[in-house]
C-alpha cells in the first residue's frame, strides 16, 4: 500500500510504501496463527469475531512472535485476519452457478481445516 499524500508530522511523503497485505494459506498459516495466538494467550475478545465465524486481532510488536529485530525496519504492527470457508462456500457466490449454500455461525470453527485451535472467549 502507498500513501496518498504527505503527512509531515508522521514523517510520510506521497506514494511511500507503509502497509501491505499477504495471504498466508495451509501449513504455513496454521503455524503463524498459533505464534500470534500464543503472544494473545489464546484469549480473545467476542467483538474480534464477525457473524460468520470470521475473527481477528493484532499484534502489537512483531518482535513478539520471534521474529528477528532489524534496525533498517525498526518494530510494526502486525494484523491477523482469520477467514473461514467451508469447502463449497465459493460456489454460493458464484454468478454462474448459483446453488444455495446455508451457513451457521456455529460451524465457524471446523473452517476449511481439520485442526481446532483452542481459544477462549
Amino acid at each position: 500500500m502507498k500513501t496518498r499524500y504527505t503527512v509531515r508530522s508522521f514523517g510520510i511523503r506521497r506514494n511511500e510504501k507503509i502497509a501491505c497485505y499477504v495471504t498466508v494459506k495451509r501449513d504455513k498459516a496454521m503455524q503463524l496463527l498459533e505464534s500470534g495466538l500464543k503472544v494473545k494467550d489464546y484469549e480473545l475478545l467476542r467483538r474480534n469475531f464477525s457473524d460468520t465465524g470470521c475473527f481477528d486481532f493484532g499484534v502489537q510488536g512483531h518482535i513478539d512472535l520471534g521474529i528477528k529485530y532489524d534496525l533498517s525496519t525498526g518494530i510494526y504492527v502486525m494484523d491477523f485476519f482469520v477467514v473461514l470457508e467451508r469447502p463449497g462456500y465459493r460456489v454460493g457466490r458464484c454468478r454462474r452457478y448459483k446453488s444455495s449454500y446455508s451457513w451457521n455461525p456455529a460451524q465457524g470453527h471446523k473452517g476449511g481445516c481439520n485442526e481446532v485451535v483452542p481459544v477462549e472467549i
